[in-house]
C-alpha cells in the first residue's frame, strides 16, 4: 500500500474579489498511474485554516484527485478533484477519483510512470 502525503494548492482569482487560496494535505492510501494519467486518494489531515476544507479535516474525509499530463503541444494538462462528501454520506472509496476535467491554467505537473511519456 502506498504511503506518504500529497499536498494540493488551489488559487482562485475572480474580477473584483480578493484572491482566494486553499490548500489541503492528504495522507495517501492509494496511488495508481498509467501512461499520462494518475489517481491518488487519501484522508484529508490538514487544510487552510478557516477555509472550505476545515470541516472535512475534522471528519477525516477521504478525497480523490486525478491527473492527465498532456504531452507537449497536445492541449492542456487537466485535474479532477472529488471534493469532500457531506456529513452522513458514505466516504469516497479508495483509489477512486473523478475524471480529470478541469484544465490546469498555471503551474503544472510531472508524472513518472514505468516508462517515458510520449
Amino acid at each position: 500500500m502506498p504511503s506518504g502525503t500529497f499536498r494540493i494548492y488551489h488559487a482562485v482569482e475572480e474580477p473584483g474579489r480578493p484572491r482566494q487560496v486553499n490548500w489541503g494535505e492528504l495522507k495517501v492510501d492509494c496511488l495508481t498511474t498509467g501512461g499520462p494519467t494518475a489517481t491518488v486518494t487519501g484522508t484529508l489531515v490538514q487544510a487552510t485554516p478557516g477555509g472550505p476544507w476545515e470541516d472535512p479535516v475534522t471528519r477525516k474525509v477521504r478525497m480523490g484527485v486525478s491527473f492527465y499530463v498532456a504531452a507537449k503541444g497536445r492541449g492542456p494538462s487537466r485535474i479532477g478533484l472529488s471534493g469532500a462528501t457531506s456529513p452522513g454520506e458514505p466516504l469516497l472509496t479508495r483509489c477512486m477519483a473523478p475524471a480529470p476535467d478541469a484544465p490546469v491554467i498555471g503551474g503544472g505537473y510531472v508524472l513518472r510512470d514505468k516508462g517515458p511519456l510520449r
